[in-house]
């Protein structure tokens, strides 16, 4: 059987908040709370909170009690600095395995208090795969439109969904900057992440 590879879980934070349109029982209080419910149902988690710019100390105080604070300056490029960082943990710890999973997340979702272990699961279940999402929709790929839109090669066609336990796990093309992947992806995949993030 294939050992669970370690999980490194990481939540991105910002003190302050933007413009978009939230229900009203939103809070950033409440999304931390539910990464820290998620989080806590992997005991051997490596938790780690990036935070860039000062946040409330409640939320401080409650990452404080389940993990690491790390305090980072995004610096004049901002949400873009901390997401760098993110993406480069595994340059400065080169003690993670390739196969472990690093988990980035950002600081405005709310997480079911199973998803970090359906991520374990799934990370266990399927060793072909590179990066995993939490959440998303599956497009159209017989529509034209959405081929071109994610650009997608002519001959490429969807894998077969997998079932691990209760959740379908299906080729997604594209995410925002809250998903997972095996450490050894992140690090092979550097360049294509900077050129994503500074095109010039």
């Amino acid at each position: 059987m294939t050992p669970t590879p370690a999980i490194h879980l990481v939540l991105r934070s910002y003190g302050g908040d933007n413009d978009k349109r939230r229900p009203p029982y939103y809070s950033k209080l409440l999304a931390l709370t539910s990464f820290v419910r998620a989080a806590s149902r992997l005991p051997r988690a490596n938790v780690i909170f990036l935070n860039d710019g000062p946040v409330p100390p409640l939320h401080l105080e409650l990452m404080q009690r389940f993990g690491t604070v790390e305090q980072i300056d995004g610096g004049p490029i901002g949400m873009r600095g901390s997401y760098w960082h993110a993406i480069t943990l595994p340059e400065r710890h080169p003690e993670w395995s390739d196969s472990d999973i690093l988990s980035l997340n950002e600081d405005d979702y709310l997480f079911r208090p199973d998803a970090f272990t359906s991520l374990a699961e799934a990370a266990t279940k399927l060793p072909e795969a590179s990066y995993f999402s939490l959440y998303g929709t599956r497009p159209d790929y017989s529509d034209p439109e959405v081929r071109e839109r994610y650009a997608l090669p002519h001959d490429w066609h969807p894998a077969p969904d997998r079932l691990v336990g209760n959740a379908t796990w299906f080729n997604q093309p594209g995410i925002t900057s809250t998903f997972s992947g095996r450490v050894g992806a992140f690090r092979r995949d550097r360049r294509v992440f900077r050129h994503c993030m500074f095109p010039f």
